[in-house]
Order: C-alpha cells, then sequence, then structure tokens
C-alpha cells in the first residue's frame, strides 16, 4: 500500500521536476539574452544588472530544485509555485490585460499549487519505509527489512540529500560567478573615465600643432580619414607649417553634453572662428570622433565661378565640379543644344545655404536662370549638380 502510494506521488513529481527543467532552461536563456544586451549596450547598465541578478538566483533556484525534488518534494513544489504565481502576478500588473488572460494566468498558478498536494506525505512515506524500491534507487543500494538496515538506509538517504545539496550549491555558485563576473567584467570595460585630463593633453597637443598626435587620439578606423581631411584643410587655408593647426580656445572651452552619458562635444574659439570637438567614450577611453571647423568662405568661389562663365572659360569652370571631365562635358552639351557660340552673361548672382555643408548659387544670365548646387569636398566647394534653363 504504501509503495503504490509513494509511486504514484513520484509520478507526479517526474512531472514536476519537467518543470523544474523548463524553468531553469527559460532562466538561464534569458540570462544568456540579457548578458549579450548588456554587451552591446542596448540597456542601461543598472537595469540589466539587476534584471541579471534576479534571473542568476530564479535559475539557481530552478537547478537546485531539480536537483533536490525527490529529496523535499513539497518544499520545492511549493517554491515553485510560489515563483509562478509571483511571475504571473507581474505580468497581470505590467501590462492591461483582458478577463480571459487574467483567468488563464490565474488557472496555471493554482495547476502549481495543486500540484503540491501529491507531494506533501512524500518524505514521511520516504522515512517510514526506506526499504522501498523507489528509495533504493535514490541512494544507489538495496535493503533488507531488519531495523538495522532501515538505518542504514535512513543514512544513505541523508547522504544522497546532502550530495544532491552540494550539487546544487556548485551550480548555484557557477551561475553566480559567471553572472557577476561577467557584469563586473562589461561595467568595468565601459566605465568612463575623467574627460579633463584627456582634454588637457589634446588641447597641449592642439596648441602645438603636432596634427599626427591630434589624429592619435581619434579611433583605428578614424585616423587615416582625420588626417587625410585635415590636411587638406591646413594645405587649403594656408596654415603655416610651422603652425599647421589655429591657435585653439583663445576664450575657454565649453563643453555640451554629460560624462556619464559617455558623449562630449567641446566648443572653442579659435583664429579661424569658433571650432567643436566632438568625443565619444568606448572602452575606457575618450576618442576623438569629429572635428568641426568653420566652412571656407563660398563667396569667392561663387565669384570665380561667374567669372569664368562670363569669359566662356570651359576650363576653369571644369575645374571648379567634383568630376571636372563630367562636367566640362556636360557644359558642352547644354551650350550646343542651346546653340550659344559663348555662355551668355551673368545679369546678377544670389547666393544661399542649402543644407550643412551645401550651397545654392543663382545666376540669372541673360539666357535665364542657370542653378548650381555645390558641397564642400575636403574644405573645396566643388559643383554637384547644375540646372540650365529650359530650351
Amino acid at each position: 500500500m504504501a509503495g503504490h502510494e509513494l509511486g504514484k506521488a513520484f509520478k507526479f513529481l517526474k512531472t514536476l521536476k519537467f518543470f523544474f527543467v523548463l524553468s531553469a532552461l527559460g532562466s538561464l536563456l534569458v540570462l544568456a539574452s540579457l548578458m549579450l544586451v548588456l554587451h552591446e549596450g542596448l540597456l542601461e547598465f543598472s537595469t540589466a544588472a539587476w534584471v541579471i541578478a534576479i534571473y542568476a538566483i530564479s535559475a539557481s533556484i530552478q537547478i537546485a530544485g531539480i536537483f533536490q525534488l525527490y529529496f523535499r518534494p513539497f518544499f520545492w513544489a511549493v517554491v515553485l509555485a510560489s515563483m509562478t504565481t509571483l511571475n504571473r502576478a507581474v505580468d497581470i500588473a505590467n501590462s492591461s490585460m483582458t478577463l480571459v488572460p487574467i483567468v488563464l494566468y490565474g488557472g496555471w498558478a493554482l495547476f502549481f499549487w495543486l500540484m503540491t498536494l501529491p507531494t506533501a506525505r512524500v518524505r514521511r512515506l520516504m522515512d517510514a519505509h526506506p526499504d522501498l524500491s523507489i528509495i533504493q534507487n535514490l541512494t544507489g543500494g538495496p535493503s533488507r527489512r531488519s531495523s538495522s538496515d532501515r538505518k542504514a538506509m535512513r543514512r544513505k538517504l541523508a547522504f544522497a540529500e546532502g550530495k544532491a545539496r552540494n550539487r546544487s550549491l556548485v551550480a548555484a555558485v557557477g551561475i553566480m560567478t559567471v553572472s557577476f563576473g561577467f557584469t563586473g567584467y562589461v561595467y568595468f570595460e565601459n566605465s568612463i573615465p575623467a574627460f579633463q585630463p584627456v582634454w588637457d593633453r589634446f588641447e597641449a597637443e592642439w596648441r602645438a600643432g603636432h596634427l599626427d598626435r591630434v589624429v592619435g587620439f581619434a579611433d583605428a578606423e578614424e585616423k587615416s580619414e582625420m588626417r587625410e581631411w585635415l590636411t587638406a584643410v591646413r594645405e587649403h587655408r594656408d596654415w603655416r607649417m610651422d603652425w599647421p593647426l589655429p591657435v585653439a580656445l583663445d576664450h575657454g572651452a565649453v563643453h555640451e553634453g554629460q560624462q556619464g552619458e559617455g558623449r562630449i562635444t567641446v566648443l572653442g574659439a579659435t583664429d579661424a572662428g569658433h571650432m567643436s570637438w566632438t568625443w565619444r567614450a568606448s572602452k575606457r577611453k575618450w576618442r576623438l570622433t569629429s572635428v568641426s571647423i568653420p566652412d571656407p568662405p563660398f563667396d569667392l568661389v561663387a565669384a570665380s565661378w561667374v567669372d569664368h562663365w562670363d569669359r566662356s572659360d570651359f576650363e576653369g569652370l571644369a575645374g571648379l565640379f567634383l568630376a571636372p571631365d563630367k562636367g566640362k562635358s556636360g557644359l558642352r552639351r547644354l551650350a550646343n543644344k542651346r546653340e550659344w557660340d559663348e555662355l551668355p552673361e551673368t545679369r546678377t548672382s544670389t547666393m544661399e545655404e542649402s543644407g550643412v555643408g551645401f550651397r545654392l548659387l543663382e545666376q540669372q544670365t541673360w539666357g535665364g536662370l542657370v542653378l548650381t548646387r555645390w558641397r564642400l569636398e575636403q574644405d573645396h566647394w566643388k559643383v554637384i549638380t547644375i540646372k540650365p534653363p529650359p530650351l
């Protein structure tokens, strides 16, 4: 009779253990996903750290339940039912559910509480009948019905339970070590150092005109492009070789942004006009991501265009295009279609901005309105499109 009742209860325990396994796998999967999200910086660190801690604890408890369920079935059944009820309550509280989902969630939690009933007497039966085959399977040895053998079997049962606890502890320590160790590693890797000492070193190199050292503050993949751009700017603006960069921060620097956010833009006045330096914190280092300087004057370039136009200087006009050969052939086709022996003289011209780094030149000629759109390329204004008057 006792063996039949215990066998029936153990069937419930197998089902319950299956749910523990599913819950543990789910927690470990969520834990791994959270670590990936934390590493990629897709979630705020403080939020991710708390959630990782919760799921690490949940996974440890669920794995402990897998190892110890057969020895403390009622306790672990109540633990699983409580965790399920708490999770469903949180889901309901954090969402606007209708009555039907709430009833289903409540029924799911009730199901786990009902699962605790068949386990209530299991431990008492195990202690009272250590000679049953089910108990022998747990302890790993046969037993006879003598009182001394029963005492030995109880000792074996206690030893097996202690072994299960040790396995639970090892699993919990492993999960906690990986979870909190990884969280600490991400925190260390993404902690933001003080910005001011970095800026002081950069400003000294900028003032000294050390182009290579200035570029050294940028990310490796951006150094080449930044060096090329600053070199072009220096040559175009005729900055002296002994002073390749303008005097920086005559009136001090103004920081925009927060160090804690990992992004700072420094604004400063220089002898070349107002400039800005944008920085980003990455892997415990501040990196220079961009330098903004005033655009070169567009009116001189526009005047040069009009002068070449009025003299029908196709070679000079072509040199102002982003693609000179293409610009020259396009101008030839434009003139041929309109049967212009020479380009019509300009009557008036106006300039206006057309977005950051773009300008628009409206040129009213005796042959109609000519529109040219310009883009700043390597510190030079270049024509990117031309719209001639209609035929």
